[in-house]
């Protein structure tokens, strides 16, 4: 297509050309109207991606132009999904992410994508390390509904992480006031929804502990941040 043709598409409403005229018209060079843009796909594929197959793909587009023979182009990488039903799903195997976090899908999916990442070569695999200094225990034997504080002391284990951005609201956060209480029991109902989520799907992929921040690290003490941040 040429600039033009790209230009009255996207004004016609076409979402695929503005994007590509978005794109291709943020730099400070000008094009000529006569200029053709040559836009075409090329797979990716890495042994260590997870799911496998050919779920990812490089977006090349190269500019021939009036004056040269060819300019250097961009190259976007793209993830695609597909359904089960869909006729490319043997060979794009990518799935669309669950949403409900206490489904059997989302829960076959993380387990799934655990069993991949275990035959990467690397990847670490699902093996013990030393845990850091606390982290949740999500199903304590004896009370495997009620999580708690552990503090490990060396212990080794499997533990998740998780990443997450806190916003406004920073309740329930560990301090030198509840962290005895948190030892002992790690009130749910006291915690944000996000935090209850993790520890849900931590205890129900069998993973027996969990770090985060919020609640792993003395928020109020700036010699244990200083440590606990020099050990990640």
């Amino acid at each position: 297509m040429t600039v033009q043709q790209i230009n009255e598409s996207a004004s016609n409403g076409c979402n695929w050309c503005s994007y590509i005229w978005a794109f291709t018209s943020s730099g400070e060079e000008t094009r000529d109207p006569g200029d053709v843009l040559s836009i075409y796909l090329c797979n990716f594929h890495a042994d260590y991606s997870t799911p496998t197959g050919k779920n990812a793909f490089y977006l090349n587009m190269e500019w021939v132009t009036q004056k040269s023979a060819r300019d250097l182009g961009w190259a976007l990488r793209l993830h695609a999904f597909t359904n089960p039903t869909n006729l490319a799903a043997p060979f794009v195997t990518a799935r669309k992410l669950q949403t409900e976090v206490y489904s059997d899908p989302s829960r076959n999916q993380i387990q799934h994508w655990l069993a991949e990442c275990a035959d990467h070569k690397q990847c670490s695999g699902q093996v013990e390390t030393i845990l850091p200094t606390r982290v949740i225990e999500v199903a304590p034997a004896g009370s495997s509904d009620r999580p708690r504080l552990l503090v490990t002391a060396g212990k080794k284990g499997r533990y998740a992480t998780l990443s997450y951005c806190w916003g406004s609201n920073s309740y329930g956060v560990l301090n030198q006031s509840n962290v005895n209480k948190y030892i002992q029991d790690l009130c749910l109902d006291a915690l944000p929804q996000t935090l209850r989520d993790a520890i849900a799907v931590t205890k129900s992929i069998s993973i027996p502990y969990l770090w985060v921040d919020a609640l792993c690290i003395l928020q109020d003490s700036d010699d244990d941040k200083s440590h606990e941040l020099s050990m990640m």
